[in-house]
């Protein structure tokens, strides 16, 4: 759901089969984020704290999980 103050300036939520389509897409892909040879990985593997992505990705899946 959008929060009440944007609700004029998005779309409305999708249907229940897309919101699966979309969980189920995103839980697919956010496993892919830290393959070896994912760019974004790639990008922060550098970064002066690259142990952050893995943090926020754990977060991303255990919220998906829910």
């Amino acid at each position: 759901m959008w929060p009440a103050e944007l609700a004029g300036r998005f779309p409305s939520p999708p249907n229940d089969e897309l919101m699966t389509q979309a969980l189920n897409a995103a839980r697919l892909l956010a496993a892919r984020v830290l393959t070896r040879d994912a760019e974004l990985r790639l990008i922060w593997d550098d970064a002066p704290d690259s142990a952050a992505l893995r943090k926020l990705i754990a977060s991303l899946q255990q919220a998906l999980a829910e």
